[in-house]
């Protein structure tokens, strides 16, 4: 999981919102897991633009779109 974090530009939306949800969970096991989990929410959110999301063309292509993430 920290090899397609750091490593690959290309990361999916779900990733984001996945990773997100777990650091928030990371975060009341003190104190290594509150140190980890803020860490990695504000690496998430300062990098939230490398999150891509997929959109279908009408004729079958799928293009990513970057963006900021709703």
């Amino acid at each position: 999981m920290l090899i397609a974090l750091f490593k690959f530009k290309y990361k999916a939306r779900w990733f984001f919102w996945f990773l997100t949800g777990l650091s928030i969970l990371m975060l009341p096991r003190f104190p290594a897991g509150t140190i980890i989990g803020i860490s990695l929410l504000v690496y998430l959110i300062t990098h939230r633009t490398e999150f891509k999301q997929q959109t279908e063309l009408g004729n079958g292509e799928v293009r990513e779109k970057a963006g900021e993430i709703e």
